[in-house]
């Protein structure tokens, strides 16, 4: 078992200063108290570390070790203290967040390079996966919070209900979008919604929940059978599959903008408001977030805001 941290905090201060007297001084304790910590430890390693002459105390070969493990940690123990009580002004040391997979992988990067510019004491992990992975790491303390989809305020119910909280940071629009090419043979000249029972789609998973949804809001089909051509929990797979003329996909616009402006991807249009993903931020409902937990998710909402235009 470890020895009392007290007294090898004791044994530190003598070692250091080779007085018992100048310890107790550093320490604010009295010599004798002091003398009784060094005695104790002794007889809890079972090992003397000094030896006591006439107003001199000599050290052991055991003392000399016991100090040599001991002065390293004590040397990182106060830079880190000192890194911490500077972290409640400054954002800085590591901080741990999760995301989704095509938000962290293509937006999370530039945002965390412009704030690194601003904090370059600050590092980064990200974990990147679905809710069901980030949201238990949030809750057991290895992730510091995690960024989350939120299709529908129902999704996060649950997280709720075992003591996270959220609240949505950024808005991403959902489109149907397709290859020109495919719009061009598939979709133009066709009614709607009549072209989307005939059209194919790439899909998330088997049922297509988002493109239930997306084809409910705009066009009011209720019980529509996609034909699925690909189902594949990625977004960057989706829109390879559409620029490869595989069918109709639902995707965020701002991972298409390019290619939508250079006509290379088409959309499909209706007169209803968007459909919107919320990406909220999940954390421990009763934490206290640290200054660079703050900084950043503010960071990343302001980036978004004048990256979106919104």
């Amino acid at each position: 078992m470890l020895p009392d941290f007290n007294r090898l905090k004791v044994f530190y201060h003598v070692y250091r200063l080779l007085s018992i007297a100048g310890a107790a001084e550093a320490l604010h304790l009295s010599p004798s108290a002091v003398s009784q910590h060094i005695q104790k430890l002794e007889a809890e390693l079972k090992v003397p570390l000094f030896t006591r002459l006439p107003r001199q105390l000599v050290t052991t070969p055991s003392g000399d070790r016991l100090f040599a493990l001991l002065q390293p940690f004590v040397i990182g123990l106060e830079q880190g203290l000192q890194e911490i009580q500077a972290g409640r002004g400054q954002p800085c040391g590591l901080l741990r967040l999760g995301a989704p997979v095509a938000f962290g992988e293509t937006v999370l990067p530039r945002y965390m390079a412009a704030y690194l510019e601003l904090y370059p004491d600050v590092r980064f992990h990200l974990q990147l996966g679905h809710p069901s992975l980030l949201l238990p790491a949030v809750r057991q303390g290895t992730l510091d919070f995690a960024f989350a989809d939120v299709f529908s305020p129902d999704d996060l119910e649950d997280a709720v209900s075992h003591g996270l909280s959220f609240r949505s940071v950024v808005e991403e629009n959902l489109i149907l979008a397709c290859s020109t090419p495919y719009f061009r043979n598939r979709i133009r000249g066709k009614k709607m919604p009549q072209a989307l029972h005939e059209a194919t789609f790439i899909a998330y998973d088997p049922f297509a929940p988002a493109l239930r949804t997306w084809v409910k809001h705009h066009f009011g089909i209720t019980r529509m059978k996609p034909d699925i051509v690909l189902s594949v929990e990625s977004v960057r797979a989706v829109i390879t599959a559409i620029e490869q003329d595989l069918g109709l996909g639902v995707v965020p616009a701002h991972l298409v903008r390019t290619a939508l402006d250079r006509e290379e991807i088409t959309c499909v249009e209706s007169k209803r408001s968007p459909v919107i993903n919320h990406i909220a931020v999940v954390q421990l409902a009763n934490k206290i977030p640290t200054v660079t937990e703050k900084s950043f998710i503010k960071h990343v909402e302001e980036s978004w805001r004048l990256e979106s235009g919104g």
